[in-house]
């Protein structure tokens, strides 16, 4: 059984009110829920995709970059403007194809 299943059992439920134990609303509920988890996974898949150099750059902010070198192709890197031009810190020009944005550090409690 898969999510489909479960949505299209709660459509039903919530229409005609069978085969759920609970009201329709209650299946209205728990569609809504479920829709809006859906759509705040699709925001998190967004934002933590890898995001081709040729679609944008990041803003100055240090990011993952995957590049194109021997076996260590992701790193830690970020642009700046030297003479009207981007570059990448620690890859110059060359290599990168996509970056990401970094993730947000652990929170430590001591």
């Amino acid at each position: 059984m898969g999510s489909e299943w479960i949505v299209k059992t709660l459509r039903i439920s919530a229409n005609i009110g069978c085969g759920f134990e609970g009201d329709s609303k209650d299946a209205k509920g728990i569609l809504d829920y479920i829709a809006a988890l859906e759509s705040e996974n699709e925001r998190l898949k967004e934002d933590r995709r890898w995001i081709p150099v040729s679609e944008r750059l990041p803003e100055g902010d240090a990011v993952l970059v995957y590049r194109e070198r021997g076996k260590s192709n992701i790193d830690i890197d970020w642009t700046f403007i030297e003479g009207g031009r981007e570059y990448w810190y620690n890859s110059g020009l060359d290599n990168v194809t996509h970056w990401m944005p970094l993730p947000e550090p652990p929170q430590v409690t001591e």
